[in-house]
């Protein structure tokens, strides 16, 4: 009889586990998809090479610059 309720606690503790598993990935996936961070991924992306764009026009006018000041 023993053995039956320590087998019987230690089921009813993973099943516990498993529950609680269940409820946190399911409010991480309801989080995740309020956020839209696969859609703040693509607009960061677009930024960046908005700003690199930006930084070589930069580079380029700085050095017509020098060049005609010479």
């Amino acid at each position: 009889m023993i053995c039956g309720s320590k087998y019987y606690k230690t089921l009813k503790k993973v099943l516990e586990l498993e529950e609680l598993y269940e409820e946190i990935k399911n409010k991480y996936e309801i989080i995740y998809k309020d956020l839209n961070i696969e859609k703040n991924n693509a607009y960061f992306t677009v930024l960046i090479m908005i700003l690199i764009f930006s930084l070589t026009l930069n580079i380029v006018n700085i050095v017509m610059i020098l060049y005609l000041l010479i």
